[in-house]
């Protein structure tokens, strides 16, 4: 038996992340169009079962040419159960909707299970306020079977609605905790038996979901299961880092840019984190790099986290202005950060450039 666990799409998000309107548009359709790649590859592997462990959609009252979009997806697939729990992000999402595909399964606020051939079993429950310590308590499964729990949280050893006690779900004849909330890929142990996993999300919409993203495959066979992750973003997110420091020139800085990016394919959003110090007076070109290059990549821009290489010593008979700024400052201010900051701003404001 083969089933399909994913989690955190996020369907309707506003994917506004270093794009332009027109293109933030076109990635909220191509999330509905990994939501159905997804199920047409459920589909063809074979599979009985998808398992969506939360945040399907990105809030509780989306959009009705979303809600029946998957609708009419899960519909069109009779042979397939999907088994739904809202996370911490889409609850309610179908209250709406005056009735839901039989093979839609729902979870709630108590531990539901279902049944399936070959001796598998799928139970799940949503974290609430009320229920975040007793739910644990109460769950009760068949050692004999094939237990796959769905929960939507942080991992770890804490009670709340928006975290999983892993140590408490320890000896409960859990095989395998189908989990959402964090959106990469992960897996851990439960204890002997049973194991946690999080898919991540299927399609990463800013820069804290860079990498390769796609969903976790399960096969059930002779009572144990393996699972496997997938890869299948229509595009990635990737943030690179390019060091400045000696790169005084605009095809010196570009270099720098061009080599991060040597291995990003063109079709990702990209966001190079320019770091390294240059000397006061030497220029940043950052703007022209994105002019540059913002045609060669799905999304394009450059987040300036340089600083301001500054020896003392180059100023000590420096006496105009610009030198008496330094010295007071690399004086008076002890913390490097802050005082890196107060001459770049010093600077800029000294020499007519752009406020860091």
């Amino acid at each position: 038996m083969k089933i399909i666990h994913t989690s955190d799409i996020h369907l309707d998000a506003a994917m506004q992340t270093g794009l332009s309107p027109e293109r933030a548009k076109e990635r909220r359709s191509e999330l509905m169009t990994a939501f159905l790649r997804l199920a047409e590859y459920a589909d063809k592997a074979g599979a009985s079962a998808v398992i969506i462990a939360g945040d399907l959609f990105d809030r509780g009252r989306v959009t009705a040419k979303v809600r029946r979009f998957v609708i009419d997806t899960v519909r069109g697939l009779p042979d397939i159960e999907f088994y739904v729990l809202f996370g911490n992000h889409d609850a309610g999402c179908f209250e709406f909707t005056d009735s839901l595909p039989e093979n839609l399964k729902l979870f709630g606020s108590e531990w539901v299970k279902y049944d399936l051939p070959e001796g598998v079993t799928v139970c799940g429950v949503e974290l609430t306020g009320e229920n975040c310590e007793s739910l644990y308590g109460e769950l009760e499964l068949d050692p004999e079977r094939v237990n796959i729990a769905v929960m939507h949280g942080a991992a770890g050893r804490t009670f709340g609605e928006d975290a999983v006690n892993i140590k408490a779900l320890a000896e409960k004849g859990i095989d395998y905790l189908a989990l959402g909330h964090y959106h990469s890929y992960d897996t851990g142990k439960i204890d002997r038996r049973g194991i946690y996993c999080y898919p991540g999300c299927l399609e990463g919409r800013g820069f804290d979901e860079c990498g390769d993203k796609g969903f976790v495959e399960l096969d059930v066979e002779n009572g144990k299961i393996t699972h496997r992750f997938v890869k299948s973003s229509i595009r990635t997110v990737e943030e690179r880092r390019a060091d400045m420091t000696g790169a005084v020139t605009f095809a010196e800085q570009l270099c720098r840019v061009r080599d991060a990016l040597a291995d990003v394919p063109s079709s990702s959003v990209v966001r190079i984190r320019a770091e390294g110090k240059l000397r006061p007076g030497e220029e940043k070109f950052f703007d022209q790099i994105v002019h540059e290059l913002e045609g060669e990549y799905y999304g394009f821009s450059v987040k300036d986290r340089t600083g301001v290489l500054v020896d003392r010593a180059d100023y000590e008979g420096d006496i105009s202005l610009k030198g008496e700024f330094i010295r007071l400052v690399t004086e008076k201010v002890k913390d490097e950060e802050e005082r890196e900051r107060i001459i770049a701003c010093g600077l800029a404001a000294l020499l007519g450039g752009e406020m860091p």
